[in-house]
């Protein structure tokens, strides 16, 4: 249940980033968009590191600006599980912005 959503979200967020920036080719996003989804699901930071390790070695070379946002996104894994989500995720940050623009008008 809640692994989904977080699925769902690390998709969209990739595809954003790989559809805005350009990381990858129209017909690889699919298969980047699944493997970095094997990234953030592995429920320990060993693992989903290790994983990520490979993921960047398969594509530094075609892709390095994509290698290169992964490795800023792999920033949440240095602090507790029970954290990783709201680091990882806007949803407090767009909250946040939403109740400061509703408050000032």
């Amino acid at each position: 249940m809640a692994q989904g959503k977080i699925c769902s979200k690390l998709n969209e967020l990739q595809e954003a980033g790989v559809k805005r920036q350009g990381f990858s080719k129209k017909s690889d996003r699919e298969k980047i968009s699944c493997e970095v989804k094997s990234i953030f699901t592995h429920p320990t930071r060993y693992f989903a590191l290790m994983r990520a390790k490979e993921i960047m070695e398969k594509y530094e070379s075609v892709y390095p600006k994509f290698t290169q946002k992964l490795e800023d996104a792999l920033a949440c894994f240095s602090f507790p599980q029970v954290h990783r989500k709201k680091i990882r995720t806007t949803n407090n940050l767009e909250r946040f912005n939403e109740k400061i623009r509703r408050r000032t008008k």
